[in-house]
């Protein structure tokens, strides 16, 4: 047990390694070159007394614009990892992520309506794109969830089948909907699609951030339960737990 702990300790210190490398590679990177040895003094200058030997503009580009756009980046890898992670281990499919359910083709869905409907201004300084996204993953999954539900039992390849076909619709849906939009809200449905971080915000963050870590500790919280429930149905009931009410909650 020592032994695994210390390596899935080691793991964890690389992936956080590999991730701290990305995101200072991302910061470097872009339309306005600036050196690497110049981007850690602009990071480390709160904390650091460096004399400042870079352009007011530099440091606006890395601080207001990049690193805004890399944290949101990497909340959201963090939100789908561990979304991923749950879908495994209620379907026991290690192929198994939202994309299969149809729950990211319901956000899309829904977004796209909304930027159709002229949805997308600001209402008190909030953006109502990603409640549309919400509420369209939502429906998505509830539908899903009451096409595979049979006498009351949820049946993982049941469930996976329900969210495949799902899935294929709300993908035409989405071709249809761009194909008879104006250009200007296909060019902005295209952006959302590919994942546009434009307008990633300090205040944004503060606002999403709080939710994604309520929600990693509850799946954490869970996480031994949701370990049982990989070795399959039987085992889990024989061990107590509530496997029809768990999927449902998940």
């Amino acid at each position: 047990m020592k032994r695994l702990w210390q390596r899935w300790t080691l793991l964890f210190c690389l992936q956080l390694g590999l991730w701290f490398a990305a995101l200072l590679f991302s910061l470097s990177v872009g339309a306005a070159e600036i050196p690497f040895p110049e981007t850690m003094q602009i990071l480390l200058s709160p904390i650091v007394p460096f004399k400042p030997t870079w352009s007011p503009t530099s440091a606006v580009i890395l601080l207001q614009v990049r690193l805004p756009r890399v944290i949101l980046a990497s909340l959201v890898g963090c939100a789908l990892a561990v979304a991923g992670v749950v879908f495994q281990a209620i379907l026991r499919n290690p192929l198994a992520e939202p994309y299969i359910l149809g729950v990211s083709g319901g956000a899309a869905v829904g977004t796209i309506l909304a930027l159709m409907l002229g949805l997308n201004r600001l209402v008190f300084g909030i953006s109502p794109l990603p409640l549309a996204a919400t509420l369209g993953a939502t429906l998505t999954i509830f539908l899903v969830y009451r096409i595979a539900l049979q006498e009351g039992y949820l049946f993982p390849h049941t469930l996976l089948l329900a969210g495949v076909i799902v899935s294929s619709f709300l993908t035409a849906l989405i071709m249809l909907l761009t194909s008879i939009a104006s250009s200007e809200q296909a060019k902005g449905i295209i952006f959302w699609l590919m994942g546009d971080l434009g307008s990633a915000a300090y205040r944004l963050l503060g606002f999403a951030a709080p939710y994604l870590f309520c929600g990693i500790l509850l799946l954490y919280l869970q996480a031994g339960r949701l370990n049982i429930l990989t070795l399959g149905e039987e085992t889990a009931l024989q061990l107590g737990i509530e496997v029809e009410r768990m999927k449902f909650f998940f």
